[in-house]
This record gives C-alpha cells, structure tokens and sequence, in this order.
C-alpha cells in the first residue's frame, strides 16, 4: 500500500492557491478569502484528492461502477485463493512493472439509506471485487475497499483472462449402425 505523509496546512493553502487565480478577483484579500473557505469546507479526503490530481505525473481517469482497474495486492492475500502463479496462468495478474492484479469497481464506501445513492468516484474509499482464484482454479471475486486515487483504469480486453479462447473439445461421432 501507498504511504501516507503529513503536510502543514500553510503548505496545503500555498498548493491550493495555484487553483485561484488572483488576478480574476478585484481585491487579492477577497482571492485568499476564497481560498480559505475552500479549504474550511472541504475535508482531508478531498483536499488529498485535489493535490494528488495537482500532483500527479500521469493522467487520472475517472472511475465508474463496473470499469477494470489495476491494484497493488495487499501484503496479506496471498495464499489459497492468491497464488500468484496460478494467477499468472490465467490471465489475472499484471507482472511487468510493479505487480498488480485486476479489480472491478463495485461502489464507493459511503453509506446510505437512500436507494436513490449516486456513486461517488472521489470518495475516500471505494469497494472492488479483487479477481482471484478458487482452489480448483476458476475466478473468484474478493471484496475490499482501497482509496479511488490508488488504481489504475485499465480496459477489460487488456485483462488476458478475458481474452483466452476456450476451446470446446469436440466430441468424436461414433459411427451408425443399423
């Protein structure tokens, strides 16, 4: 898992005051006003986000219910249903680079009793069903919540185990007789 740091606050205001332009305010006080109540309403989960998204070297893509994404797989998995050879077999496992096995997004985290809840892609957790292997070698999903801002998007035809063609063994006629 990623690490996490602490920064100062006055760092923080410098790093959101790129997002403000002064010069589109009449008064630069009223540009650090607005500044301050960004930062008041928001909390340390979206300000994570806005600088990660500041940050970040490479482009994010915004995740929906249902998209494929890269995760680095959690110290603790590996075992009977992550072994990371048979995941390389079937197509489940990402070994150029950095190790990462595929996920889909199921939901964020947030809880509500509405049955109306809208998906949140920037909330500080959401859930993905890990794609993983049963003890006779056929997918199996593994349930677990990791910070949107840590995957990667990736497009399911990039997944091999999609891709595999499985042939169906044809049965031999047996001849007739009469």
């Amino acid at each position: 898992m990623s690490q996490t740091y602490t920064i100062h606050k006055d760092i923080i205001n410098n790093i959101f005051k790129k997002l403000i332009d002064s010069k589109q305010f009449n008064h630069k006080t009223n540009a650090e006003s607005a500044i301050n109540i960004i930062l008041s309403h928001l909390d340390e989960t979206y300000i994570e986000a806005v600088t990660t998204l500041m940050l970040r070297e490479e482009e994010y893509e915004v995740l929906s219910i249902g998209d494929y994404v890269e995760v680095e797989p959690p110290k603790y998995h590996p075992g009977s249903n992550f072994e990371e050879d048979v995941l390389a077999d079937m197509g489940l496992i990402k070994k150029d680079g950095k190790p990462a096995v595929y996920a889909q997004v199921v939901d964020d985290t947030s809880w509500s009793s509405s049955s109306n809840k809208l998906f949140n892609p920037f909330y500080s957790a959401i859930k993905v069903n890990l794609l993983y292997h049963c003890e006779d070698r056929k997918l199996k999903y593994q349930e677990y919540d990791i910070n949107p801002l840590y995957v990667k998007k990736v497009n399911k035809k990039d997944i091999a185990y999609f891709n595999k063609v499985k042939k169906k063994e044809v049965e031999p006629k047996l001849p007739i007789t009469l």
